[in-house]
């Protein structure tokens, strides 16, 4: 949260609530569509999926759109749907979206579009490929949480092999086959991606 610590990732909850606290605590430049697509696959999706739950309750707030005047972010519109269509997946569709922040009211009807459409059966409609590669304070971001959460969650700590980027393409999908039984998890490839990035710093850095 802006000029706080509540979205730190070391907040991961107390008592019985340890480990159900998920923050990820953007810093530096603004992130956008890539960066939340990737916070949600890598991340959110397989903790929720382990968590298996009953009913999906999302503060839809949208500050996070691009021209929100508080949020300072850059998500377009059909990323709000396609993020409600990967929510769907959960809990056999019983997702309720309670409509909260968004302060430009045209970026937040048109993200509130995109998400009733998908929740009324329509293909999410993907957003424009970023012209930006994913930004180095977001992989910080994503590892912090990464590393405060595997404790806690199998889904966060599946191997996955280093793919060989210098020859032609190939499948990295892991075999049940690859991993043995007792084995120590392997760095996970977006652990293996931000080697060497948390010592650097950026300016107006969050939690």
């Amino acid at each position: 949260f802006p000029g706080g610590s509540g979205g730190s990732p070391r907040r991961r909850g107390k008592g019985h609530g340890l480990g159900f606290t998920l923050n990820i605590g953007w810093g530096g430049p603004r992130v956008g569509d890539l960066e939340y697509l990737v916070a949600a696959t890598s991340l959110l999706l397989p903790v929720a999926h382990q968590f298996a739950p009953e009913l999906v309750l999302v503060s839809a707030g949208f500050d996070a759109g691009k021209g929100d005047p508080l949020g300072g972010c850059q998500v377009t519109p059909p990323t709000f749907g396609v993020l409600t269509h990967l929510l769907a997946g959960l809990a056999g569709g019983r997702l309720v979206l309670l409509l909260e922040g968004g302060y430009n009211l045209e970026a937040t009807a048109e993200g509130v579009s995109h998400c009733l459409r998908v929740l009324l059966g329509a293909p999410a409609t993907l957003p424009s490929p970023s012209p930006n590669p994913l930004q180095p304070s977001a992989l910080v971001a994503l590892a912090r949480t990464l590393r405060a959460h595997r404790p806690f969650w199998a889904s966060l700590r599946l191997p996955l092999p280093r793919p060989d980027v210098t020859g032609p393409p190939h499948d990295i999908t892991e075999r049940p086959s690859e991993v043995m039984e007792g084995e120590p998890p392997a760095p996970s490839l977006l652990e293996a991606a931000i080697e060497g990035l948390e010592g650097l710093k950026f300016e107006g850095e969050g939690p």
